[in-house]
């Protein structure tokens, strides 16, 4: 394995001195959010990470807040790009499985991940609303870019492209 399969993390302190780095490889089951928590208080660190991709390129979030990321406050993550501009498109919900989504969304390890996930965080709950936001969301992520072509063909049928339809559920 390269490691694309490999996020870094690295600890600055307010005069962006780095105090600290950490690792996880994305079939870790350990997480480095321990390890970051030793840094107190977490509101005096701020936290980049790198996500190294195939070919070794490495690719930076911007810089954040120890203490929101630890808190779970970056719904996204912007990442600056080899120019040094800033994109902030990118979803970060599970931070060392970002890279995979954006860059390698194809990704056997990403993609049998993350449907893992859904269904033990959300399969359980009840109502088929729920159930049925579940199977869409692992659709999505096993049809990657061609999941509206994908959901097309689902569709189609003997009367034609909408003879069935497609329920993309409710959120829990």
């Amino acid at each position: 394995m390269t490691s694309a399969n490999v996020t870094y993390y690295k600890i600055y302190d307010l005069d962006n001195v780095c105090v600290g780095k950490h690792s996880q490889h994305c079939l870790c089951k350990s997480t480095v959010k321990e390890e970051l928590q030793k840094y107190q208080p977490a509101n005096k660190y701020k936290l980049q990470i790198n996500h190294p991709d195939e070919n070794e390129a490495d690719h930076y979030s911007k810089m954040m807040n120890l203490q929101d990321y630890l808190d779970g406050k970056y719904k996204h993550t912007a990442w600056q790009e080899e120019d040094g501009n800033i994109d902030d498109s990118h979803y970060c919900a599970e931070h060392h499985y970002q890279y995979l989504k954006e860059k390698c969304p194809e990704c056997a390890v990403y993609k049998i991940k993350t449907a893992k996930d859904l269904i033990i965080k959300y399969g359980g709950i009840d109502g088929p609303h729920h159930k049925a936001w579940v199977l869409d969301q692992i659709f999505r992520v096993l049809c990657a870019e061609k999941y509206d072509e994908e959901v097309a063909k689902a569709c189609n049928g003997e009367n034609g492209p909408d003879t069935y339809s497609w329920d993309e559920g409710i959120a829990p």
